[in-house]
């Protein structure tokens, strides 16, 4: 019946990680947000010149405070690229312990699971300039 959730989640992926919750929620607790702004924060999964695998989280707010910061993460296909609202992030994985992301597209929707079975997490994009 309507709405048809079912189609809004991606069946396919080019990016797919999987991350501590506690780690992350961590570094997420350190960048000073403001509820009126859009709370963008850019998220870049890919390789260090290590060959570590982690996702950079870069975050600018409207008082020009810069934050960048890194977190290691298990990357299985690909490396990717997505914006999203922080507190949405924070509200998405808030469940878990343990997370997957998988990422179609800049414009496509993020997909998260976990530790729990049965849940799947749906969030959509920020359009930002890249």
């Amino acid at each position: 019946t309507y709405p048809m959730w079912g189609q809004l989640i991606p069946a396919n992926f080019q990016t797919k990680a999987s991350f501590s919750v506690p780690l992350v929620m961590q570094r997420l607790e350190t960048i000073a947000v403001n509820k009126d702004e859009s709370n963008i924060l850019k998220l870049y999964f890919d390789k260090t010149d290590k060959g570590e695998d982690v996702c950079n989280l870069k975050y600018r707010n409207e008082d020009a405070v810069h934050y960048e910061l890194s977190t290691p993460v298990k990357i299985e296909t690909g490396s990717g690229k997505i914006a999203i609202n922080i507190q949405y992030l924070k509200e998405a994985i808030k469940p878990f312990s343990m997370c997957e992301i998988e990422l179609t597209s800049v414009s496509s929707p993020m997909k998260f699971t976990g530790d729990i079975k049965g849940l799947t997490v749906v969030v959509m994009p920020m359009f930002v300039q890249w």
